[in-house]
This record gives C-alpha cells, structure tokens and sequence, in this order.
C-alpha cells in the first residue's frame, strides 16, 4: 500500500511539473522571440528579392534558422509576415497588413505553435480564436505545411 501512495504520488507529481499552460508556453516563445528580433544584427542574413515591392529575408544563427520575414505589397496593402523558428521548428508566426497610404494596420494576427502544433491563435480583434473551431485545424495545418516548406527551399 506504501508503495502505491508513494507511486501515486511521484506520478502526480511529475504531471504538475510537466504540464504548462498555454498562456505560460505563449510566455516563453514571446520572450525567445524578443531574444531573435534583438540578435538579429549578429545573425547572418540573406536577402531575396522576389520583385521591386516583394522581398524575403532569411536570419541564421550559425546554421540554425531563427526567422523569416516576407514583405508583398499588393494594391493598397502591405502584408509583413515573420516565421520563428526555434531549435529549428516553426514556433510563431505573425502577419501585419498595412494600408499603403495610411500606414494603419488594417489586420494583425499571431500563432503560437508547439512541437509543430498550433496551440494558441490570436486575430485581428486580440481575441482566441477557438482551438476546437474547423477555421483553427485548417489553420493549423497550413502553418506546419507552409512553415516546412519556407524551411525546405532556404536549404535547397
């Protein structure tokens, strides 16, 4: 019985020490984000123009990805999008979209991903968009695919 109490215990334990909130994971990988945009003059950085108003830029420590930028301008608008990347997978994402004349941003939204799966998703209105909403799994599965892919061409 001893052995069983001490078990239970060590288990329950163990789970409150492992188990993060989703606010406490977004924490973490808002604080590793702060750390890239702060480093970024020390990374190596490569520059892909795509056209006179589109442009990709790619930020490597050492070999290790840590971000990419993409700027299009499209008609009126402007869409900034940043892809973090931290030990090499894709952990947030955050899209701008500017009125070209205004400079106001029109739409704002951020993903926060762990181990590849979308955990938090923030729109335009500052709101969660619900985890359990069809518009969140498709999301999902567009930012690990898309994420993948940005990831793989750098490398080709």
């Amino acid at each position: 019985m001893k052995t069983i109490i001490t078990f239970l215990t060590f288990f329950s334990w163990t789970l409150n020490i492992n188990a993060q909130t989703t606010k406490e994971i977004m924490l973490e990988i808002d604080k590793a984000t702060i750390e890239i945009n702060s480093n970024l003059k020390t990374y190596n950085k490569i520059e892909k123009n795509i056209s006179a108003d589109n442009y990709k830029n790619i930020y490597f420590n050492n070999k290790e990805l840590k971000l990419i930028s993409i700027k299009a301008i499209e008609s009126s608008l402007e869409k900034n999008v940043y892809w973090y990347y931290i030990d090499g997978v894709l952990t947030y994402s955050e899209t701008n979209w500017l009125d070209i004349n205004t400079k106001k941003t029109i739409k704002h939204e951020k993903q926060y991903l762990k181990n590849g799966h979308l955990i938090a998703w923030i729109n335009s209105n500052n709101n969660n968009v619900e985890n359990t909403s069809s518009e969140f799994r498709s999301l999902e599965t567009e930012l690990t695919t898309y994420g993948e892919k940005l990831k793989s061409d750098i490398y080709k």
